[in-house]
């Protein structure tokens, strides 16, 4: 019994459905914007598709770009993280929105982008 546990854990995590923080959906968000993987990234957002997303994440590898996750914070089902993104000798920091879907935490693009107009 303990070892079917086990490997379905295993196998989750491998298989990437293991968002179960909100720091880790952005971090693996923007892992696969750095790997230029627009599949996985859309697969770890709420939307489930980046068409309608303004952000320039998909070109983070290009720019041989660097982050880090400087705050969180966390209200019941709803968090912002705020990423310090790095490009050369230039840094800015973006706030990421993610929303519990179905028992995981993903990368909600519409709410991100009020994020940014509204100036979280």
């Amino acid at each position: 019994m303990i070892s079917l546990v086990l490997i379905s854990a295993v196998f989750a995590v491998l298989h990437g459905c293991a968002s179960s923080s909100p720091e880790t959906a952005v971090r693996e968000f923007l892992e696969a914007a750095l790997k230029g993987n627009l599949k996985r990234m859309a697969h770890l957002t709420v939307e489930g598709k980046l068409e309608d997303y303004r952000g320039g994440e998909r070109f983070l590898g290009n720019w041989n770009a660097r982050y880090r996750v400087t705050r969180l914070a966390l209200k019941k089902n709803r968090s912002v993280a705020m990423v310090e993104l790095s490009v050369d000798d230039k840094r800015v920091e973006i706030p990421y929105v993610c929303l519990k879907k179905e028992g995981k935490w993903k990368v909600s693009l519409a709410e991100t982008m009020k994020a940014w107009e509204e100036g979280v």
